[in-house]
């Protein structure tokens, strides 16, 4: 094989001649991504005389049997006569170098040690393979070796889906996605061509949550998530304006180093619940809480009801100068004017199957976005990002094994990621009423009511951009 042999995908082109600064190539695995990257690290080579190039991944084993091995194969490839491929410095075999002076330094990322000595290098680009079995620390330090000045200078990863981790965050989501990163998403499907049959048809027996994630390179959590039924794309809808009419609540979930929580929940005459409004903010008094809250309710919005964590009544923080009691959450909330609190129902379990009813999608229930039958009861809209976030991380305990050897799954919740979904619980559970009839097949406007009739004709109005009766969290 020779280089002008070599016919890529527009994905892989896609790749090769991205501009970007940093670049991530995530998915599925069998994909491609590691050799896409390695063709374009080789091409970086060609390109600049005075190339300096780390190639790392998390382990020896793995640099040694996979990364080396394909990328001696694509220097045959680009320098296809002998005397012009690397070769290893005798003192240092992982080191290659060329007659033109390009050097290239494989090294893997186990432990502290390998990576201080990383950081005595000058490099014109790197190449992290399985980025997602390493931290954040160990990319912003290989990336500040980014010196040489050379025609271009590049730094790729590859990372197969780890959830909403910081590759998620840096590289994957558009929202958050920091400047000078890019993101190319590989599938299983890039690359089928090139894989056996039987392999493809093992792979595509797996498990759903499998291969959402292995072959179609999904970054969201789906083994052990507390509510796996979640999904965007049917319960992440656009923001719209909440009517008057509507019943409100405040539903919130304290804290200091965790976050607190407040969720703004409307209930339609349909039953189904809306989250249009969060705020999410650690460590901060209750005074900057309250005063935040206050300030995302709008003067004339009617809030019917106020929800808190239970823990809140308790009194036992410092009273104010002057006074001699203990004074509870409630009551220093009380004195920036929020006030008429309600007690959180406190059952955990129960409340996480409450919810996961809601969100579940019914056959018999009209979608009040669509007005097509089959409907979860409960949406998000989109500016709640930290409550999107936190259904894609909430997940169940590990399963244990007791003192008999016994297999126990253990079904309660990780106490982490879990504040907007406590506020959440708390809101679903106070505005839940058992004794409703979901039946809407009456009802044009999926029990919305007659007078939401915008909700279909006039989505100007629906989603509106006045600022002042915006949605969006801060």
């Amino acid at each position: 094989m020779i280089w002008e042999d070599v016919h890529f995908t527009q994905k892989q082109t896609d790749v090769i001649f991205d501009e970007t600064r940093h670049e991530l190539l995530g998915g599925a695995i069998g994909s491609s991504k590691s050799c896409t990257a390695l063709w374009k690290l080789g091409l970086h080579i060609q390109k600049c005389p005075n190339a300096r190039v780390l190639i790392a991944r998390k382990t020896y084993p793995a640099l040694r049997d996979s990364v080396m091995k394909d990328f001696k194969d694509i220097c045959k490839a680009l320098w296809p006569n002998e005397g012009d491929i690397p070769v290893q410095r005798q003192s240092a075999p992982f080191d290659w170098v060329w007659k033109t002076g390009q050097e290239v330094y494989f090294r893997h990322l186990q432990d502290d040690e390998a990576l201080e000595n990383i950081k005595g290098m000058s490099l014109s680009a790197f190449l992290i393979d399985q980025a997602n079995q390493i931290d954040q620390n160990a990319f912003f330090t290989i990336a500040g070796r980014l010196r040489v000045n050379a025609k271009e200078q590049l730094g790729v990863m590859t990372a197969n889906p780890n959830g909403h981790s910081w590759l998620w965050h840096d590289f994957v989501n558009p929202k958050t996605r920091k400047t000078n990163h890019s993101y190319h998403h590989f599938t299983l499907w890039d690359n089928a061509h090139n894989l056996p049959e039987a392999t493809i048809e093992d792979w595509m027996s797996k498990p759903e949550w499998w291969k959402k994630i292995n072959l179609f390179g999904s970054w969201d959590e789906w083994e052990g998530l507390v509510y796996h039924m979640f999904d965007e794309s049917v319960h992440v809808i656009r923001n719209m304006r909440i009517p008057n009419s509507w019943e409100k609540i405040r539903s919130v979930d304290w804290g200091y180093a965790a976050p607190t929580v407040c969720l703004w929940i409307a209930k339609a005459p349909s039953g189904h619940l809306f989250v249009y409004r969060e705020y999410y903010r650690p460590q901060e008094s209750v005074g900057y809480h309250a005063n935040q809250i206050i300030e995302r309710t709008p003067v004339d919005e009617k809030i019917n009801r106020n929800v808190i964590d239970y823990a809140c009544f308790a009194r036992t923080m410092n009273p104010p100068a002057g006074s001699g009691a203990p004074w509870s959450v409630i009551d220093y909330l009380e004195t920036y004017g929020l006030s008429n609190w309600e007690k959180a129902q406190k059952q955990i379990l129960p409340g996480i199957e409450l919810v996961a009813d809601y969100l579940s999608v019914r056959e018999d229930v009209v979608n009040p976005i669509t007005g097509k039958r089959g409907s979860p009861r409960v949406f998000i809209m989109e500016s709640c990002v930290n409550t999107i976030d936190e259904f894609q991380q909430y997940k169940k305990g590990k399963v244990r094994i007791d003192a008999q050897g016994r297999v126990l799954a253990d079904d309660r919740p990780v106490d982490d990621h879990n504040d907007a979904m406590d506020a959440l619980r708390y809101g679903v559970m106070a505005l839940h009423d058992p004794e409703y009839h979901w039946n809407d097949e009456d009802d044009e406007f999926g029990g919305l009511g007659k007078d939401e009739k915008f909700w279909r004709n006039d989505p100007e109005f629906v989603y509106g951009s006045d600022p002042s009766r915006s949605f969006m969290s801060a």
